[in-house]
């Protein structure tokens, strides 16, 4: 009998615990991700803080999905068709599923306040929290006095 084939288009949270919730002897999963690692965000503040460096907070994909019995692609995906359940992916070549999972993340949202975009620094991807270090970092060994602004009361704010 032939295991249904589980497109998951994105290796965050939503996409890995999809992937790691199927058993690979039901399901030939196969997850798509531009980025080779997962990035375990809920530590992120600690990231900021200097206790954890950016690849204590990284997983790789790979190797994490293949010993679950699941096939990992780093690959942008360029088209999705809903119909026939396929991905079109960056540098050509597509893969068709009977079922299509789309677990892409979110977008950041500045609400229409004016200057968001031009002054404040994202804090959704570990590359964000090690720029954030980096300008605290700097603006700790400047000589003139500077002003920040923590934007949310969450476990990073």
């Amino acid at each position: 009998m032939t295991r249904p084939r589980v497109l998951i288009v994105g290796g965050g949270f939503a996409g890995l615990a999809c992937a790691l919730a199927l058993d690979a002897q039901r399901f030939d999963v196969t997850v798509i991700d531009r980025r080779r690692h997962f990035e375990f965000i809920p530590n992120i503040h600690e990231l900021i803080s200097a206790v954890k460096t950016p690849a204590a907070l990284r997983l790789p994909l790979g190797p994490l999905l293949k010993d679950r019995g699941h096939r990992f692609r780093c690959s942008e995906v360029r088209d999705i068709d809903a119909e026939t359940r396929a991905v079109t992916l960056a540098g050509g070549g597509s893969l068709a599923g009977d079922y299509l999972v789309l677990a892409t993340g979110s977008v950041d949202a500045d609400f229409g306040v004016p200057g968001v975009g031009k002054h404040a620094l994202p804090l959704k991807s570990v590359a964000d929290g090690a720029a954030i270090a980096r300008r605290l970092q700097a603006l700790e060994r400047g000589r003139e006095a500077a002003h920040i602004v923590v934007v949310g009361a969450g476990l990073a704010g």
